[in-house]
């Protein structure tokens, strides 16, 4: 959630969409409680990990790059998104990649810590064996 790539309420990748704000209290100069909304993820980490790292995958032909091009051909193939462009199956499937390499980065730093490395939520509470 922290970098932008959790799905929003209304089934899309999170965004600066008005839809996707959300409302937040914060103290006032002048000491009152005022609201306003605003974004719930960093926009900087998200533009690197998207724009940055994800192209890089691919230009070097990475274990991740897989992750990318196989997420793309079911998007291709599937029907619920033949009338996507390109460029959204791009986008879908290099958010793909990246939360894979996030997964990744998550176990192995787990173990170098020493700490106890959870299942991932599909398999843990989906009972989705991969």
């Amino acid at each position: 959630m922290y970098a932008g790539l959790d799905v929003a309420p209304d089934g899309c990748a999170r965004s600066k969409r008005k839809e996707h704000l959300r409302k937040t209290e914060y103290l006032s100069k002048d000491g009152n409680i005022k609201t306003k909304k605003g974004i719930t993820f960093n926009p900087f980490l998200k533009a690197k990990l998207l724009g940055v790292l994800g192209p890089s995958f691919l230009k070097s032909k990475s274990l991740y790059a897989e992750f990318y091009y196989g997420y793309k051909n079911r998007l291709i193939s599937h029907p619920k998104h033949k009338e996507k462009s390109d460029m959204h199956r791009h986008n879908m499937a290099n958010r793909y990649m990246i939360k894979r390499f996030i997964v990744d980065l998550y176990v192995e730093w787990r173990k170098l810590e020493g700490l106890p490395v959870s299942g991932e939520y599909a398999e843990e509470k989906l009972s989705i064996s991969h």
